[in-house]
């Protein structure tokens, strides 16, 4: 079962126990059998992809800038409309902003801010580093769902080409 607090969603694991009827409205009596623990659902899908990304460094806090710093290059793991997951060999850390820059049949730049980066035992890269984007634009923003959407499409295309279907209708089966 999942229910909200303020804004905060939760889960506890529950088991029915009976399922009442009054005035017109259905009621259903549930024990939970477990703890209850935050919960997150996340408002974007999230696309598998493997994008190269370079990432810059803006500042960690309003009042230190890096300007000295290069950008570094990574690997996008995962992307949605409203952020990424990628892996790099920068220790970004929470809360540092960031711009990125990568390629989905256009250039797209975005600022962001690290919401964790988690170290990566083994692999090409030695950081793993979650952003949500910040200040996009609603073209931008259009522009990222489209590419999603359209990705997704043609993942089912090469999914569904080669399924048949479940129901031939009688008219054709009598052809074959």
């Amino acid at each position: 079962m999942h229910f909200f607090v303020d804004s905060e969603m939760y889960a506890a694991p529950v088991r029915f126990e009976e399922r009442t009827e009054r005035g017109g409205f259905l009621f259903a009596r549930m024990r939970r059998v477990g703890k209850i623990k935050p919960h997150q659902r996340r408002d974007c899908y999230r696309l598998p992809c493997s994008l190269p990304v370079t990432v810059e460094r803006l500042w960690l806090n309003e009042r230190e800038i890096y300007p000295e710093r290069q950008p570094a290059e990574g690997q996008i793991i995962n992307f949605s409309d409203g952020g990424m997951l990628f892996a790099t060999d920068e220790n970004i850390e929470k809360g540092e902003k960031i711009t990125l820059t990568f390629d989905m049949g256009k250039p797209e730049t975005i600022e962001g801010m690290a919401l964790r980066t988690q170290r990566i035992k083994d692999g090409q890269y030695l950081f793993r580093v979650a952003v949500r984007f910040r200040n996009k634009d609603i073209c931008q923003q259009r522009r990222f769902y489209k590419y999603i959407v359209d990705k997704q499409l043609e993942e089912r295309r090469r999914w569904t080409q080669d399924i048949q279907p479940l129901y031939v209708p009688k008219e054709e089966r009598a052809q074959t």
